[in-house]
């Protein structure tokens, strides 16, 4: 599989710089953090070009930044790659290995999660345990998130054909879902509900742009406004606190932004 490899470290310290090991192909960002906790907290994000989309692991950062949370976070970003291509992949294992995380945060190719539930556990399923089990396994106290991956907006034309229910937007929200709580259902982890929040937001009647704003053009990938709101329900499930009245703002204006804070803390802690 031909793919975009990319792994790197996001560091909230006390500069502004990027230092890239172009033979390693791992590399750091470092940002200063106004009032940081005392108490650093260490994540990983393994996933695919959803998350390089506005590199949404420094949009979590920037608000964790903003909200007095320390932070450092690694990546490792494999272009279409699904957690079968991550638990074969050296750099993933690397990482895994690297750190005594805190959190380690899991996205699945978007394809690989649109089938009916009874595939994605035959399939799906044992390579989410095998990455699990080498987290554990590295640090039993880490804690596993899965990261919803969005509905789109037509619905996925790729696996329709085998699955009827995903050929709209609400019916491949459906089964996202799914196939994301059967996973954290059977590998004791939690999930951060991505899907939900487009869902909620796309119907949304008091909603502060055009709903079809979430999305780049295709429909496929997040808008920034999108992966604003990913980045926000991280923070709240990872903070377990709202990320209302976070300064970072994500390039958005500020209505917008507390409007998808808002809508974050809602969805994730149900507040």
């Amino acid at each position: 599989m031909k793919a975009m490899i990319l792994g790197f470290v996001i560091m909230c310290v006390c500069s502004c710089n990027i230092l890239v090991d172009t033979s390693s192909g791992v590399g750091s960002y470092e940002q200063d953090c106004k009032n940081p906790d005392e108490n650093k907290i260490d994540i990983l994000f393994i996933g695919n070009e959803t998350l390089a989309t506005h590199n949404l692991p420094k949009m979590f950062k920037d608000i964790s930044c903003s909200k007095g949370m320390a932070s450092s976070v690694f990546v490792s970003i494999a272009g279409d790659f699904d957690f079968e291509g991550h638990d074969s992949l050296p750099l993933t294992e690397e990482l895994i290995n690297y750190l005594e995380w805190d959190y380690v945060i899991l996205l699945n190719s978007n394809d690989s999660m649109s089938y009916d539930l009874d595939s994605v556990n035959a399939n799906e399923l044992p390579m989410a345990k095998s990455l699990v089990d080498k987290i554990y396994k590295n640090y039993p106290g880490t804690q596993v998130l899965f990261l919803q991956d969005i509905g789109w907006k037509e619905g996925n034309g790729n696996v329709c054909p085998e699955n009827n229910l995903v050929c709209d937007f609400t019916g491949h929200t459906q089964a996202l879902v799914a196939s994301y709580e059967s996973l954290a259902l059977n590998t004791g982890s939690k999930v951060v509900k991505s899907a939900q929040a487009f869902e909620y937001v796309y119907s949304d009647t008091n909603i502060q742009f055009i709903p079809s704003d979430l999305w780049q053009a295709a429909g496929v990938l997040p808008s920034v406004k999108g992966s604003y709101l990913m980045a926000a329900l991280i923070y709240a499930e990872i903070s377990d606190s709202t990320p209302f009245d976070a300064i970072s703002l994500g390039g958005l204006s500020r209505s917008e932004a507390e409007y998808l804070q808002t809508i974050a803390a809602q969805i994730q802690l149900g507040i």
